[in-house]
């Protein structure tokens, strides 16, 4: 699908935060992983702006706060196995079973962050039963329920309810904060719902 970035104001808009519990019956199997890179650096319109998963995979781990850990000091170790959408195209997230996704946004511009006050994702139709538990964690390494005050380029949450098929749509909202332009942008991919096909 078309990337689409669209300049508005993203505390505005008709899209949906996750679910806020996993519920007592939430058993995942895996991590999905994807770093997410804006490439930025000297292109000063939003429309020049390119993005994509650069990199990503499947691990067999569910211990997503140490994962998280892992990926902000860089010690995370090699996947365990490819993505189920690898080769990755556009901006789309597949899952097949319960399991957590993490985000980690990088840029060739340290300006980028997830927005701030908001949450960094939410569906574009209300999903608050299949995806849930949307957690910021700071450059610090600490986990924030929801929203986030301060930098924040990592995310996860749990994907709970997984069906036969179907795309949901889902906008990121990031941040750029040069002392001289600083701007908010809506970028909007899709999570595959494969249920195991």
């Amino acid at each position: 699908m078309a990337l689409a970035l669209v300049h508005t104001d993203p505390n505005t808009g008709n899209d949906h935060a996750l679910g806020t519990t996993l519920g007592t019956n939430f058993q995942p199997q895996c991590i999905l992983y994807y770093r997410f890179k804006i490439y930025a650096l000297n292109k000063p319109s939003p429309d020049d702006w390119e993005r994509e998963f650069v990199s990503g995979g499947l691990y067999n781990s569910i211990d997503v706060a140490g994962f998280a850990d892992h990926v902000l000091d860089g010690t995370l170790s090699d996947a365990d196995d490819d993505l189920p959408d690898d080769p990755i195209e556009a901006l789309s997230v597949t899952v097949t079973e319960q399991c957590y996704v993490v985000i980690y946004l990088t840029s060739d511009d340290p300006n980028f962050r997830f927005k701030e006050g908001v949450p960094a994702i939410k569906t574009a139709d209300v999903h608050t039963t299949d995806y849930r538990k949307l957690m910021h964690v700071d450059n610090l390494g600490n986990a924030h329920a929801g929203t986030v005050s301060g930098i924040c380029n990592l995310i996860h949450f749990a994907v709970k309810n997984v069906r036969l098929d179907g795309d949901d749509h889902f906008n990121i909202y990031v941040q750029y904060s040069s002392n001289t332009n600083p701007s908010f942008h809506i970028i909007d991919p899709a999570i595959k719902n494969r249920g195991g096909n």
